[in-house]
């Protein structure tokens, strides 16, 4: 019932939005062979070089989002070691962003929002930025994407709908672990909609059911990872953060200062930094 809801939806915008997909296909894949960053490559040099195995049972360090390294080994075994090779997982999944982007607004705020939504991703200079990036936040990104996109059926508790929330939400996570955060918003979304929609907290239960399972499956996943990896348990490596030379560490006036600009200029480029502040504000 769900598929066949958003193969409706999407066939009214079919075209443009496989015009979207087009441009941020040609945007960032003129981008794919840019020299590589240096996540990227010790992702590739410490996970994705010799066995998939490396990638799958080990995590010593929050640098290994799983799922990218497994699906980086199988690119680059397969087209050999290029940088649009490790790149490839990433920037396949980035071009699921505008349909996604699309189904999720369209869940959200209606049609109109829903394409405007699609249509700004698909030129968004960090979205070109994501597919260049041999990283698992693309994985992120689609997974969130499509977790708000069900959203609405889940606090209906609509067949389906339930079953591809704990698969979006359990394949973030394996991405990256910072899924969590998503997966927390929209779960208290969700919970927060069937509360004001059908003045009824029944549905409760239910989310909070299907949010223990998906954390349950992730860590299923991981399991081999946290068995076999000598050293620091994984929360003492999920804890690590970067060093800064900050006294008040990362949550400083002046890091989030530089964070928020950074965030600005990323926003509106190619326009000035200052215009960034505006549009955001």
């Amino acid at each position: 019932a769900v598929l066949g809801d958003w193969r409706r939806q999407i066939g009214s915008h079919a075209a443009v939005l496989g015009a979207f997909t087009l441009q941020l296909a040609l945007l960032a894949g003129m981008q794919l062979n840019q020299p590589m960053r240096l996540d990227e490559s010790s992702s590739y040099a410490m996970y994705a070089t010799t066995s998939p195995l490396v990638a799958l049972m080990t995590y010593d360090t929050p640098n290994n989002h799983v799922l990218n390294s497994a699906l980086m080994w199988a690119s680059v075994r397969a087209f050999g070691p290029e940088p649009w090779a490790v790149r490839l997982p990433a920037y396949l999944f980035t071009l699921m962003l505008p349909m996604l982007l699309y189904l999720a607004g369209r869940a959200i705020f209606g049609g109109s929002a829903a394409l405007l939504a699609a249509g700004i991703g698909a030129a968004a200079v960090y979205s070109t930025e994501l597919a260049t990036n041999g990283r698992g936040y693309p994985i992120v990104a689609c997974s969130f994407l499509l977790l708000l996109a069900v959203m609405p059926m889940l606090a209906a508790r609509k067949p389906g709908a339930t079953v591809i929330a704990i698969a979006a939400g359990m394949v973030g996570l394996y991405a990256v672990p910072i899924m969590a955060y998503p997966l927390g918003v929209v779960y208290t979304a969700a919970a927060v909609h069937a509360v004001l929609t059908n003045r009824s907290v029944r549905s409760i239960p239910a989310l909070a059911a299907a949010g223990a399972l998906t954390c349950a499956c992730a860590g299923l996943l991981y399991m081999p990872s946290w068995v076999t990896t000598a050293g620091p348990s994984a929360v003492a490596v999920l804890q690590r953060v970067p060093t800064t030379a900050e006294p008040a560490g990362l949550f400083s006036a002046s890091t989030l200062r530089y964070n928020v600009l950074a965030a600005a200029a990323q926003f509106v480029y190619p326009l000035p930094a200052r215009a960034g502040g505006i549009a955001l504000g």
